[in-house]
């Protein structure tokens, strides 16, 4: 697997260690949080990412990124998701696409106005090597 973010830090403790915080496993995400779809060269994941503001600020930051309920399944369908419990943060470079629905933009007063004035609907089609996104 091409993907990293099974690995250990320095100084991470094991699954199962006790945690800091009374009630709360260690490296459980908190704060707020957005659903996501997301593709990768090999995998599918599906879950919530933990990110203050706009997903695409949060992305575009190019720091790892707190992930929970995440699920996964390989890229080609051979298998449904299933569930990854030890993942905790995913590199945005290692995402090739991230779907997510309107809770993750955030408008200014102004930018929210101008997007009700400006709205007309249009098919895209976006390459993202190897895959073709059309909507």
């Amino acid at each position: 697997m091409r993907l990293g973010f099974l690995h250990r830090k320095k100084g991470d403790q094991h699954e199962g260690a006790p945690s800091s915080e009374p009630g709360r496993s260690q490296g459980e995400a908190t704060g707020p949080s957005v659903p996501f779809d997301g593709l990768t060269e090999e995998w599918r994941l599906a879950g919530r990412m933990h990110v203050e503001g706009r997903l695409s600020d949060a992305l575009n930051k190019r720091e790892p990124i707190e992930i929970s309920d995440v699920s996964w399944a390989p890229i080609d369908g051979s298998r449904g998701l299933e569930p990854a419990p030890g993942l905790r943060s995913i590199d945005p470079y290692d995402l090739i696409a991230v779907l997510a629905g309107p809770e993750t933009i955030a408008y200014s007063e102004p930018e929210r106005l101008a997007h009700r004035v400006r709205k007309v609907p249009y098919e895209v089609g976006l390459e993202v090597p190897p895959y073709r996104v059309i909507g």
